[in-house]
């Protein structure tokens, strides 16, 4: 790893600490944030739920078929995979493309927030946990680093700001996890 690496990763450790050290200045407003959740939380039917649940599913076809259509030009996973390293320029004319594969981190973020805000069952977080797999290997397939981090911050703000503060400990293996 060069020094863009280190650069990136201090980077990311910067936005991190922001989130973080604003989730601790909440802890000494819990009262006030629980009240005021709770006075503007708005209730959403099984049915919506289940609306959105679907549509996220729906719209989720996208990125894959647009993943499978980038996977396709490069002319198979193995010359996709090479290409990776040189994407900027192997990928030109192919923004469409990636644009679409960049939807489903927005969606794994609708789904995540819809699913915590009226507390699922285990059932929806297993199907959930499918969906997440392959945000994560979407991610990782356009080799972007930052939309795994940048999901994963995104995810403890929504918690935190559900209401469910996170544990210190949670805190620190999250930000051990994200550097």
């Amino acid at each position: 790893f060069g020094d863009y690496s280190a650069a990136v990763g201090a980077i990311l450790l910067v936005i991190y600490l922001v989130i973080v050290l604003f989730i601790f200045l909440e802890y000494s407003h819990v009262k006030f944030i629980k009240a005021s959740i709770k006075s503007r939380k708005v209730q959403i039917s099984l049915a919506d739920v289940s609306k959105i649940i679907s549509v996220c599913w729906v719209l989720t076809t996208i990125p894959v078929f647009a993943l499978f259509m980038l996977i396709g030009s490069a002319g198979g996973v193995a010359e996709y995979i090479n290409q990776i390293a040189l994407r900027v320029e192997e990928w030109e004319g192919k923004g469409n493309y990636v644009a679409a594969v960049k939807m489903i981190p927005v969606l794994n973020l609708i789904y995540f927030s819809t699913l915590f805000s009226v507390k699922a069952n285990r059932k929806a977080w297993l199907k959930y946990a499918a969906h997440f797999v392959l945000f994560v290997l979407c991610a990782l397939a356009t080799g972007s680093r930052n939309t795994l981090v940048l999901n994963f911050l995104l995810m403890l703000f929504i918690v935190a700001h559900l209401g469910y503060l996170p544990t210190k400990k949670t805190l620190i293996s999250a930000g051990v996890a994200c550097v």
